[in-house]
């Protein structure tokens, strides 16, 4: 009995095996699915690895930045990190030697070889662009040189191609006015909210050899909108003894609180992934010592301890324009080779190249609808219970920090501060 069964596993082997033999196509595609199998496993580990480095290093700079240009700046601050990160790549990789490795340091590029264009090819082209009519999220860059200053192809196609970079030249033997006319029209095109100029031609150095500036655009509709019925004036208080009078936003809202005993925070969803968190000091002048506390490493430690709660928010509308010069206030002290004569953008042109300036301009208005960078408040207001009340009340009457970070992959978009809501600059 033991001898047949095992006569006929013998038999079901050999037909098995004769069988796998004579289906050798078969065999190659099912090796075929295995190893590209292992290999999107690679890829997407990759990719994992790429953007997690990516994040981590826009948000140490998002951080850096912010503590440095706070400190030499006493008033309203905003700035796009995810944006000037963008155009400091698209110029790092027409850098060579010692300029390259100090900007890397400088920005947090934590890469080998063209790693740089793989990740934010990936970062940039899942969000860049992304259009609906509850959020918009685009990054610009603006490259302008003298008209006889040739590039080098491959790297205006690679920062064409990934960073969104636009190329235009400005013939200095012209006019100033008409090259100021030129330059404020290249860079307002489809921002309807900037006022112009954003900076004036009399300011770029006699020798000017290139121009980089960027234009980041955010608009986000809250998830739960506030109520024009419930939008108030009321006193911001600017330190101990000074107040200003603006209007406040006010709801009732379910979201994320939390508190230690210097600060407390929330964290209000808007329509997509994204969110904003407001962290205030719970002293009036107690704003220089949070900046000194802020960090990613804080932030998240301080949105784990968070609960979800019935919570009276209340926010000051703002509008502000500003102009950041990432060079005075962040790059004159981290990367000063990048600023002096000759520094060695060979990658860029064959040209002698020396950067002039690096800036952003930024726009920010807050009010019922959502946070927006370039659009008209819209009008279609939701109308809130006035009689709600939550558990717990977060009044942002005095200055803060805010962030807007995506939700997915902790990226902070846009950061700053607002020391009087007043006040458009």
């Amino acid at each position: 009995m033991y001898l047949q069964n095992h006569k006929k596993l013998l038999t079901f082997r050999y037909k098995y095996c004769k069988l796998s033999l004579n289906s050798t196509q078969m065999v190659r595609h099912f090796i075929f699915v295995i190893v590209f199998f292992f290999a999107s496993l690679k890829l997407f580990s990759q990719n994992d690895s790429l953007i997690s480095s990516t994040v981590g290093g826009n948000n140490q700079f998002a951080f850096d930045f912010f503590k440095l240009s706070t400190e030499r700046n006493s008033s309203n601050f905003i700035f796009y990190p995810e944006g000037i990160s963008s155009l400091a790549a698209s110029l790092y990789i027409g850098m060579q030697g010692k300029v390259a490795a100090e900007t890397a340091k400088a920005f947090c590029f934590y890469y080998k070889d063209n790693e740089i264009l793989n990740a934010f090819d990936f970062i940039l082209s899942s969000n860049n662009g992304t259009q609906s009519s509850e959020y918009y999220h685009k990054t610009s860059n603006y490259c302008i040189l003298p008209s006889k200053y040739p590039l080098n192809k491959t790297y205006q196609n690679q920062s064409e191609k990934v960073f969104n970079t636009k190329f235009d030249s400005l013939d200095y033997s012209v006019s100033v006015m008409g090259n100021q006319k030129k330059l404020d029209s290249l860079l307002s095109t489809g921002l309807s909210s900037f006022h112009t100029p954003f900076f004036t031609f009399e300011e770029l150095p006699a020798d000017s050899k290139m121009i980089t500036c960027n234009i980041s655009v955010l608009n986000a509709d809250w998830k739960n909108k506030f109520s024009l019925k419930t939008t108030k004036p009321d006193y911001f208080h600017l330190n101990e003894k000074d107040s200003v009078s603006t209007d406040f936003m006010n709801q009732v809202m379910l979201i994320r609180y939390g508190q230690t005993k210097e600060m407390e925070f929330i964290e209000i969803p808007f329509n997509i992934q994204n969110s904003l968190i407001v962290v205030i000091p719970k002293k009036n002048e107690g704003i220089f010592e949070l900046e000194a506390q802020i960090s990613e490493t804080n932030l998240n430690f301080w949105l784990q301890g968070a609960h979800k709660i019935s919570t009276n928010v209340c926010l000051p509308k703002i509008e502000i324009q500003q102009n950041n010069d990432i060079k005075e206030n962040y790059l004159s002290e981290k990367a000063p080779i990048l600023f002096s004569q000759y520094p060695n953008l060979s990658a860029i042109s064959s040209k002698i190249i020396s950067i002039s300036l690096i800036k952003q301009f930024g726009f920010l208005r807050m009010d019922e609808n959502g946070i927006y960078s370039d659009k008209s408040p819209n009008t279609d207001i939701v109308n809130i219970s006035e009689t709600s009340v939550g558990s717990e009340t977060f009044c942002a009457n005095r200055p803060y920090i805010f962030i807007v970070r995506d939700s997915a992959t902790g990226s902070v978009l846009l950061m700053g501060r607002i020391m009087n809501p007043t006040l458009n600059h």
